[in-house]
């Protein structure tokens, strides 16, 4: 645990305010958009970083630009919100699979030390 920090605590708490929000998103929206939205945007961050805190930034801002282009689409043309952006999201998940946007991974790196680009190839790490 840190300096002064109970991580048994912390973690509960996160735990807690994520079932609720899954449990009142379920209610608003239905299982499939809230599992997709959680799922997918986090899928692809996981291509673009290794700290587990750079992804759930990255997975925000994936899911909050999804939403948004997708709410755009229904609009625009008439098609139902919830696909819509699902569909966003898989599109952003999928250009995150390219070989073109997967040669280069921006990675993070220890404090003090300048940020890297990695080239990586076929290999999880």
């Amino acid at each position: 645990a840190s300096v002064g920090v109970n991580a048994k605590r912390e973690s509960f708490y996160l735990a807690a305010l994520l079932a609720i929000l899954v449990g009142l998103a379920l209610k608003i929206v239905g299982a499939l958009l809230i599992t997709a939205l959680l799922i997918i945007p986090a899928a692809t961050a996981r291509r673009f970083t290794s700290t587990p805190e750079m992804m759930a930034i990255l997975s925000v801002g994936f899911g909050s630009a999804a939403s948004a282009i997708g709410l755009w689409a229904a609009y625009i043309f008439d098609w139902p919100a919830g696909p819509s952006m699902v569909a966003t999201a898989a599109v952003f998940f999928g250009i995150s699979q390219l070989r073109i946007v997967s040669s280069l991974v921006v990675r993070t790196s220890p404090p003090g030390t300048t940020l890297t680009i990695e080239t990586r190839c076929n290999s999880w790490k």
